[in-house]
């Protein structure tokens, strides 16, 4: 048994998973089916809900025969509880095999159920040849489950074919259509070194019996593979095709080079293409290739873009790229090893060294929390974003701002950040994203008259804050405000005024501290709202006379949405053909 547990105060998330003497899975329980266990006894003590939560379980052959091997996979089940009724979503059958005393069950057949009766059963079944003497598989056919005509099917069972050498690698398949294609490995590396697409059979030797090109088929598209002695690709080459060189029309392969550095880390890239016979092909390369650097952890440190002055035959290990070919350039620093701190884009590349932030690059910084989990980013032009997350690693808020000093980890809000004006400038202090949009909170009910909420500048409060504001008159306007019903008083449309006192930090005015912010653990101003309602008269918007408000005061203003009631309108299609006319027919009632 295996129990995996998260923890967050008093919430638990318990997984479950039990094995049989074997080793192999048998069950395993969601967090929603776990209640608890006991760490005390042998078994664990799991308890389970009887009638609630998912569980997986899984049913095993005990003898082999009759699509039957033991110790392999026979169903996948689901079941809801303990106590619930296994719903059966896989079978799975095998054939068996024997050479040199040695057997093997391959799967023949897979049977996927899309009813929790056991009805719907959507079959693949697999067939073999051998090679002889051996349990070394020659050839493999799959079946495909038939897709019904009104699935837009045919209605029959489609085949795949795959061939395979004496070592196991493929080389040659017959797509459900019929195509060919033809595949030759390095025995040694396993290394791709010739794929031939749509294989023409005339122009082969080896094609199995009976395999022969395909109706329309034919095209023969051959790609050579180089490798270095670990099997890494080292060229590429494509199949011919005409292109127009410099306005005459050559025959060309394109290329892809690789040239792989393992001491400095490195890995070069490159395009261009092969034109002449081969072997002795004249290669060109195309600017510009591309450098990867990464350090001795695998953490990657530089992705250069760099010109080769010289743009005659192949990339070579040789080939020099000083920090004046750079023509793209991004770097990667780290903390603890391993953790990204940073990203540097440059837009202004200098002839040698790093050069500086803004004249030459700009940067990102990324931050963590103290289970070392990406939680925090700064763009260049300073917009913070950072995430709260919970136990499970999942993101349970997103804050957006500009200033998060005195934040936390799990409340980056904790402190009062605020909205401040600065000599005709504004920042943005710490905006959560779930009450980003001010009218959304203040227009929830007409009860709320008042809330803490952080300030959002006039700037920002476009066409998404406006849709939420529309959306918050409709629901007043569903409760009689401003709608002539009974329980308002007012036939006219309703205007609600949306009053924000914010503390301006500017030289030339006396702070005004919110009272609510008197008590605060800073002594910071807070931005705080107020709603009110009102009529529109000549073009002014007139409140209640007891309403008082200082002069100045930056207000927002909601106006119901106007409906406007149009025309129905029958816009014909634009016809490539007139003969398509009679596709378009429709009658209107």
């Amino acid at each position: 048994m295996l129990i995996k547990e998260l923890r967050s105060g008093s919430n638990r998330w318990i997984e479950y998973r039990r094995y049989d003497e074997e080793g192999r899975r048998i069950e395993r329980a969601n967090p929603s089916a776990v209640t608890g266990y006991d760490d005390s006894q042998a078994d664990l003590g799991v308890a389970l809900r009887s009638d609630d939560g998912l569980i997986q379980v899984r049913d095993y052959y005990t003898s082999s025969g009759g699509g039957a091997a033991k110790g392999r996979l026979r169903f996948r089940k689901i079941k809801r509880g303990s106590t619930g009724q296994e719903i059966k979503r896989a079978a799975f059958e095998y054939a068996t095999h024997s050479a040199g005393g040695v057997t093997v069950h391959p799967l023949s057949k897979q049977t996927e159920f899309r009813n929790d009766d056991g009805t719907g059963a959507i079959q693949t079944a697999y067939q073999y040849l051998w090679h002889p003497d051996t349990v070394q598989m020659l050839q493999r056919t799959t079946v495909l489950p038939p897709v019904p005509a009104d699935q837009n099917g045919s209605g029959t069972a489609d085949t795949r074919l795959e061939r395979f050498d004496q070592y196991g690698y493929p080389t040659w398949t017959q797509d459900a259509r019929g195509f060919l294609t033809r595949s030759e490995h390095n025995v040694a590396t396993g290394a791709l070194v010739q794929r031939i697409d749509d294989v023409d059979t005339s122009l082969v030797s080896d094609a199995p019996s009976g395999w022969t090109t395909a109706p329309g088929g034919g095209l023969h598209l051959v790609n050579d593979f180089e490798h270095d002695q670990l099997g890494r690709p080292a060229e590429q080459l494509g199949p011919r095709h005409t292109i127009d060189i410099g306005g005459t029309p050559a025959e060309v392969r394109r290329a892809t080079w690789y040239i792989n550095d393992d001491m400095a880390h490195e890995v070069r890239t490159a395009q261009g293409y092969a034109t002449g016979a081969g072997p002795n092909y004249t290669y060109t390369l195309i600017n510009p290739v591309t450098i990867t650097r990464r350090d001795r952890n695998g953490n990657l440190l530089e992705q250069i873009q760099a010109v080769r002055s010289n743009t005659l035959g192949k990339l070579q290990p040789s080939d020099d790229f000083p920090q004046s070919s750079y023509v793209r350039w991004t770097t990667y620093q780290y903390i603890h090893c391993c953790l990204l701190a940073s990203t540097r884009v440059y837009h202004t590349i200098p002839a040698s060294g790093e050069g500086g932030q803004s004249a030459n690059y700009d940067q990102t910084d990324f931050g963590y929390d103290s289970s070392k989990r990406r939680n925090r980013s700064v763009s260049p032009g300073g917009t913070i974003r950072f995430d709260v997350l919970d136990t499970r690693n999942q993101v349970v808020s997103t804050y957006i701002g500009t200033d998060d000093s005195g934040a936390t980890e799990s409340d980056p809000f904790m402190q009062p950040h605020i909205l401040q004006q600065i000599q005709g400038s504004q920042q943005i202090g710490f905006i959560e994203n779930k009450i980003l949009n001010t009218w959304r909170h203040l227009l929830a009910s007409l009860n709320l008259l008042e809330t803490r909420v952080p300030a959002v500048p006039a700037s920002q409060k476009g066409g998404e804050n406006g849709g939420h504001a529309r959306r918050a008159v409709r629901r007043l306007r569903q409760r009689g405000v401003g709608t002539g019903r009974p329980g308002n008083s007012s036939s006219l449309p309703m205007i609600a005024v949306l009053a924000r006192a914010v503390l301006f930090t500017d030289p030339l005015t006396t702070p005004k501290m919110h009272e609510s912010a008197k008590h605060s653990r800073k002594s910071k101003p807070v931005a705080a709202v107020k709603t009110y309602q009102g009529v529109v008269d000549n073009g002014i918007i007139r409140l209640d006379p007891e309403i008082r408000l200082p002069e100045n005061l930056q207000v927002f203003v909601v106006v119901p949405e106007i409906v406007d009631e149009r025309p129905l309108q029958i816009h014909s299609p634009r016809l490539v053909h007139r003969n398509q006319l009679p596709g378009f027919a429709k009658e209107v009632s």
